[in-house]
């Protein structure tokens, strides 16, 4: 395969590679980045769950403007197999699947998912595009690892409340363009029409954690608020965002769920925490307060509607989830929006 390296235009897509702040878009540039360095070939990115689970598979053509998005049912046998030896092993694997040679690259991330690369193509690369390749996913890799690191409390491991602003402002506008079962298998995120996907916040409080602290030491106080974090990752699911605000308040964004399935989400979380028995502590409870996210609403006054209901709950004996929306509906309490100028709030 005699070409020219393209590597002036290898150094322009590092350069963007380091400017962006989004593991999604961090993604789409990867594959783009490869797309125009092996222009022949046809690349796929795998994303497995915190079990090991093939959760969705992104395929990228050199004519393709978009990554498209593919059923993970839809992966070959053949490529399946290559994949699960190069995520079990962790280190690159070859293998030859309908007359074509493919390279599967794990991408071990973060604590919730990892990623596998695949370059499926018409011959083996030479070995200067593959140590390229490889030298590509560790950059990627590195760079997710620095995102990670910012985005993340440092006790929990759960997203901060700097990211929350950006993710709940992203989580809205894809709210506006997903039908709420997600798109239909081989549609492009920017192909989807306007729906009705409904997004649900959560804003979560220990209770009475600082007598916790006062009580048995911040030491018993910082393990409670680690099982929190773990027993929140196993209530909720992969595709709903867990952020720890500070102290003893969580915030959770859950997505694709009507009411109902918003009240057993919630519930089910409360039920649990209610239910563990906390080493020394013994018992531990929380309340919640929930607000449907709608488009348009500003992230101020979601926290504030979340915040009343919150405040409710405790009011009314702690240890319990309340919706904003049904205490305004029941008169409990008064309908309201933050009026948000140019007074920063958080």
């Amino acid at each position: 395969m005699n070409r020219a390296r393209p590597h002036s235009g290898l150094l322009e897509h590092l350069v963007h590679l380091s400017s962006v702040r989004d593991v999604e878009l961090l993604e789409f540039s990867l594959l783009r980045t490869l797309c125009e360095f092996l222009p022949s070939a046809k690349l796929r990115l795998l994303r497995f769950d915190a079990d090991g689970q093939l959760r969705s598979a992104r395929t990228c053509c050199p004519d393709d403007r978009f990554p498209e998005e593919i059923a993970p049912e839809d992966v070959p046998v053949e490529i399946a197999a290559c994949v699960d030896a190069a995520m079990r092993s962790g280190e690159v694997h070859r293998a030859e699947a309908h007359g074509r040679s493919v390279l599967a690259c794990p991408i071990v991330l973060d604590r919730t998912h990892d990623l596998c690369l695949l370059v499926d193509s018409d011959e083996p690369l030479p070995s200067e595009d593959e140590r390229i390749v490889d030298a590509l996913v560790r950059i990627f890799r590195n760079f997710c690892a620095l995102m990670d690191e910012a985005q993340r409390d440092q006790l929990t491991g759960l997203l901060n409340r700097k990211t929350f602003d950006e993710a709940i402002q992203n989580v809205l506008a894809e709210a506006l363009r997903a039908p709420v079962d997600g798109p239909p298998p081989g549609r492009r995120r920017q192909d989807r029409e306007p729906g009705t996907t409904r997004h649900w916040l959560g804003m979560i409080d220990i209770d009475h954690f600082k007598r916790i602290n006062d009580t048995f030491g911040h030491l018993y106080g910082d393990e409670v608020l680690l099982l929190v974090a773990q027993l929140m990752r196993r209530s909720f699911r992969e595709t709903d965002l867990l952020f720890r605000f500070g102290g003893e308040e969580f915030v959770v964004i859950a997505e694709n769920v009507d009411q109902q399935g918003a009240e057993r989400a919630f519930e089910r979380f409360r039920e649990t925490i209610a239910a563990h028995s906390f080493p020394q502590v013994g018992k531990v409870t929380i309340s919640c307060g929930v607000t449907r996210a709608e488009p348009g609403t500003p992230a101020p006054t979601l926290l504030d509607r979340a915040d009343q209901a919150l405040y409710q709950a405790k009011s009314d004996g702690r240890d319990r989830v309340y919706f904003y929306e049904k205490l305004v509906a029941s008169g409990v309490i008064q309908a309201t929006e933050v009026k948000v100028g140019s007074i920063e709030l958080f």
